[in-house]
């Protein structure tokens, strides 16, 4: 058992000694914003009434006071903490840019067991269903599972909830072809649908490149 398994926990004594722990490690978390497509790489810093997030310079929209933002404890499987923005744009003497949530009472338990990627920055990466002209786009994406827009109810009926999907592949661009060996639709929001997936071996590679792409991606765009 790891360091920041053992600091895991539901009290609030145990949340604040995770806090402090990836403060004074200077630990890299990956913040995601509730009720936006938003994900990014970042640190934290812990004081006595706050957690002060690192914000990103290209990060203009979608944190705002009383939103919400959450990340995965680091190699703690389905753990996660949440946070309130109390104050989304703060400049600190030394020059750098942060935003201020409220200390979190306690560590959640999650189901998510990977990291999604935001894809809605491109417009190659797009999900085929056999017997379907045209394709889906897809708006976020792991190593398990993919979100597509759904523009309409007739484009949603193609996506039964909890049906498994035979043939199905995701292409990127020119950059290739992802085959599925399995996908299912689990989640209907009304303009997307997210779906389990499970990839040819053959293809594990591929995903895990354009993972690791989108993620400096993501990086890059938002410190600029």
């Amino acid at each position: 058992m790891n360091l920041l398994t053992k600091l895991v926990g539901s009290a609030r004594q145990n949340t604040m000694d995770l806090l402090n722990h990836l403060d004074r490690e200077k630990t890299n978390i990956r913040i995601e914003v509730e009720n936006t497509n938003l994900q990014f790489q970042t640190r934290l810093m812990v004081r006595s009434e706050a957690v002060l997030v690192a914000k990103p310079p290209a990060l203009k929209e979608g944190l705002t006071k009383g939103s919400f933002v959450r990340f995965q404890v680091p190699g703690v499987k389905r753990s996660e903490v949440r946070m309130e923005v109390v104050a989304p744009h703060f400049n600190l003497t030394t020059g750098s840019i942060v935003f201020i949530c409220k200390i979190p009472t306690s560590i959640l338990k999650t189901n998510r067991k990977e990291t999604r990627y935001n894809t809605t920055r491109f417009n190659n990466i797009h999900l085929h269903l056999e017997g379907r002209k045209g394709s889906l786009r897809v708006i976020d994406l792991s190593t398990i599972g993919v979100r597509v827009h759904t523009a309409s109810p007739d484009t949603r009926a193609l996506l039964p909830l909890n049906t498994a999907l035979a043939n199905a592949y995701i292409t990127l661009g020119d950059r290739g072809r992802i085959d599925l060996l399995g996908l299912t639709p689990r989640v209907n929001t009304g303009t997307s649908v997210g779906c389990e997936m499970k990839i040819k071996p053959e293809c594990e590679a591929l995903l895990t490149n354009l993972l690791e792409s989108l993620e400096k991606a993501e990086s890059e765009y938002l410190m600029e």
